[in-house]
C-alpha cells in the first residue's frame, strides 16, 4: 500500500471518528445528559482549560479530555487525560469550575501521548465529554477560541 494512501486511509478514518464522536455527543445530549463545554485560556505558567456543565447546573465529573492538533488540515491527536478508577487513594475526577494547567497530570488521571508545548499558529480541538472546542494558540501565546462555549 503506498505512503499517499495509507494517508487518505487514515484522513478519511480521522474524519469519521471525529463525524461519529459529534453525532454521539448529541445523542447523549438528547438523552438528559450533561454535555461540557470547554474553555481555553492563558494564565502566567502556561495554558488552562476550564470545564463548565452545558445542560444544567449539577455537578458533573470529567473522566476524560482529549486534545487534538492540526496537522496540514488532518487532526491528530496530541494527548488524551484518563481518569483511573476511583479509589480511596486516588482524588476525585474533575468538575465543572475546575481547572486543568495543560500539560500537568492531575492526581487520579493517566496520560496518553506527549502533552508537547502548544504552537503559535497553531488550530487544535478540545473536548471533555461534550462538543469540540477550537481553538489557535497567538504568537504571543494567548488564546483565540472558536465560537461559544456551549455549542
Amino acid at each position: 500500500m503506498t505512503k499517499v494512501l495509507r494517508v487518505s486511509i487514515v484522513a478519511v478514518l480521522t474524519v469519521l471518528v471525529v463525524g461519529v464522536l459529534g453525532l454521539a455527543y448529541s445523542f447523549v445530549g438528547s438523552l438528559g445528559y450533561p454535555l461540557v463545554g470547554v474553555e481555553v485560556t492563558t494564565n502566567a505558567t502556561g495554558h488552562v482549560f476550564r470545564f463548565k456543565n452545558c445542560t444544567n447546573e449539577k455537578t458533573l465529573q470529567i473522566t476524560s479530555v482529549e486534545l487534538l492538533r492540526d496537522e496540514g488540515g488532518k487532526m491528530v491527536t496530541e494527548c488524551s487525560l484518563w481518569f483511573r478508577v476511583p479509589s480511596a487513594s486516588l482524588n476525585r475526577p474533575l468538575v465543572p469550575g475546575d481547572e486543568w494547567t495543560y500539560p500537568d497530570v492531575p492526581a487520579g488521571y493517566n496520560l496518553t501521548g506527549e502533552c508537547a508545548p502548544l504552537v503559535s499558529g497553531r488550530a487544535y480541538r478540545v473536548a471533555a465529554g461534550g462538543p469540540m472546542r477550537q481553538f489557535t494558540v497567538r504568537g504571543d501565546g494567548a488564546v483565540i477560541t472558536q465560537g461559544p462555549i456551549c455549542q
